[in-house]
């Protein structure tokens, strides 16, 4: 068909009307071939039982039909290089009523485009792509594969894709499948991509969507199925990914949601691989009593990355099979997980890359006994670190987390052992455990609550935030200033000129090991007033000593000479600057 008219008008199979009714399609090919184009025009679907319709679109012949489409018995089939669009706005389409008695088989389509006998389901895309969705519109099907077991010829396979843009896809509570036995060694050398891209709307009552799945009994079976999302809803009760071996499969979302109800499991055979990126604002959320499964079968053949570039994953827990290879890498992206009593361990590798990890505890606590390790990939270069978000308390016990970026626990309770001087920065109502045991950090920041063990600090101690008022308060149990370290002390004066500034309750003791500097903060455009003299600290014990600790950005004029005395008595360390060219330290 070289050119199909809008409803209505003369055309090559006359001046039909756009309803369904008027154009029907049996047991037989329908082939387009003219140039792209969108019609009003709608059509039936009208092949007896266990035979199919046909939709041929040649390629630059991508065809919009915006009349409504119904099914009277039979099922459909898409073929050809082209997109079909079925973009009827706030309409009901529906696509089939029966598949084929023998789903395995390979496709026989006639020589004359005759309706195949064999090898195809409800809905089937075999080449090129089937677009659904319009506003308001719903599709209502049962079973359809994208990419299909169609050719035993060398090279002679094809890859198929489903494209939702708006509007419901309804799936009768059956099966959704992407490559199924879609090509092998033979028939595709170097694997097909059929592909499922979701962009809007809603995939609903779907008991499976599942990649790469092969039950044909091919040899060398190569299908390399693709998910990508970014936009819209998809549930479902079962999510599999890479089912069969030999397929290798990956799942990419930017955008929208997709909620697992019973299962998602990744690499369920052996000779599998999954890759499932997670990126942009998409949420992945397993909803029940059930984990995300890397590495579901117990082989070290089958193979599953998970990546947390950005987005949400709300889940149980993540597992994988004790044999398979299972790697969480994070890059950006949240874990929150929401059940109790979940521990992350045993996977291959858990990594973190630039823009670092976070872990949302709002739902509950959750504790990570696996290592967290710098990416390799980074070759020495920084991570992004962690940030601890949500009420409920996080647990980090492994004792060779290597990553080095700062860590922020913004709420809650973070138990930790950290595994370089990381920076860390603890907020107001927030609290850090060291879980009994020395933590050396680098810059140490906020208004939160430190305790159980030592806090060491390399770097710089500043209670409060950058640009607060001064006056902020830290509270740590233990502390230990390292030689090298500064102590910050912004502060201001009130109108009677009495002085404020941030301050450290050092509930425990306090020991400082080598010499530092206390950090005023001040320009020559407002220097400290002079004398000058400040408690920065309070300690239930001292050890150590602040000799060699000196006052640096006071604001004095360069060449002024001044004193530096530290006094530490009465549970206070007390700042004082004189001018003078002596150092005293009185304990």
């Amino acid at each position: 068909m070289p050119h199909l008219a809008q409803g209505g008008a003369p055309s090559a199979i006359g001046a039909a009307g756009g309803s369904a009714a008027d154009l029907m399609i049996g047991p037989a090919t329908f082939r387009y071939s003219g140039p792209a184009t969108a019609v009003q025009r709608g059509l039936t679907l009208a092949a007896p039982q266990n035979r199919a319709a046909i939709i041929r679109i040649e390629e630059a012949s991508d065809l919009s039909l915006t009349g409504p489409i119904t099914s009277t018995s039979g099922a459909f089939i898409k073929t050809g290089p082209g997109t079909l669009r079925l973009a009827q706005p706030n309409g009901a389409n529906k696509l089939m009523t029966h598949g084929s008695p023998n789903e395995t088989a390979r496709l026989n389509i006639g020589p004359n485009g005759e309706s195949p006998t064999q090898g195809f389901s409800g809905v089937s895309v075999v080449d090129g792509t089937l677009t659904l969705g319009a506003p308001g519109q719903t599709n209502t099907l049962s079973r359809i594969f994208v990419g299909l077991f169609s050719s035993d010829l060398p090279g002679g396979e094809t890859a198929g894709e489903l494209a939702i843009t708006d509007g419901i896809l309804n799936l009768n509570g059956t099966l959704l499948a992407v490559g199924r036995n879609n090509g092998t060694v033979t028939t595709a050398p170097g694997g097909l991509a059929s592909r499922l891209t979701v962009s809007g709307g809603l995939i609903t009552n779907a008991n499976h969507l599942s990649l790469g799945y092969q039950n044909a009994g091919l040899s060398g079976y190569n299908a390399r199925p693709v998910m990508e999302m970014s936009g819209g809803t998809v549930v479902i009760n079962n999510f599999f990914i890479s089912e069969s071996s030999g397929a290798k499969s990956t799942v990419t979302l930017t955008g929208g949601t997709v909620r697992a109800l019973v299962s998602a499991r990744f690499a369920m055979a052996a000779n599998t691989e999954a890759l499932f990126t997670l990126d942009g604002d998409a949420l992945f959320e397993t909803v029940g009593a059930f984990d995300t499964q890397l590495g579901y079968n117990n082989s070290a053949t089958a193979v599953a990355t998970l990546r947390l570039n950005g987005g949400t994953l709300s889940t149980r827990n993540i597992v994988k099979a004790a044999s398979a290879q299972g790697t969480l890498s994070w890059n950006g992206g949240t874990l929150r997980p929401h059940t109790a009593g979940q521990t992350l361990q045993n996977l291959t590798a858990v990594q973190m890359s630039t823009n670092g990890a976070v872990i949302d505890t709002s739902l509950a606590a959750y504790t990570v006994a696996q290592d967290i390790l710098t990416d390799p990939a980074l070759a020495g270069a920084a991570d992004g670190g962690l940030l601890k978000l949500g009420a409920h308390a996080l647990s980090l016990t492994g004792s060779g987390n290597t990553f080095r970026g700062p860590v922020r626990v913004n709420a809650g309770l973070l138990r930790a052992r950290l595994g370089g001087t990381n920076d860390l920065a603890v907020a107001e109502g927030a609290a850090f455990d060291a879980l009994g045991e020395r933590c050396t950090v680098g810059a140490l920041t906020g208004t939160g609550t430190l305790s159980n063990g030592v806090i060491a600090v390399v770097g710089t101690l500043d209670p409060g935030t950058n640009g607060a008022p001064a006056g902020a308060a830290m509270t740590v149990q233990h502390l230990a200033l390292t030689g090298g370290a500064f102590l910050a002390c912004p502060w201001s004066t009130n109108s009677l000129g009495q002085i404020t500034c941030d301050s450290v309750a050092v509930t425990g003791s306090l020991t400082v090991e080598g010499p530092g500097c206390f950090d005023l903060g001040s320009t020559e455009a407002a220097p400290i007033p002079m004398p000058f003299s400040l408690t920065v600290m309070t300690y239930g014990s001292f050890s150590g000593s602040f000799a060699g600790w000196k006052a640096v950005n006071t604001g004095l004029p360069e060449g002024k000479a001044t004193t530096t005395l530290v006094e530490t008595a009465a549970g206070r360390v007390t700042l004082h600057v004189r001018y003078s060219g002596t150092l005293l330290l009185v304990q």
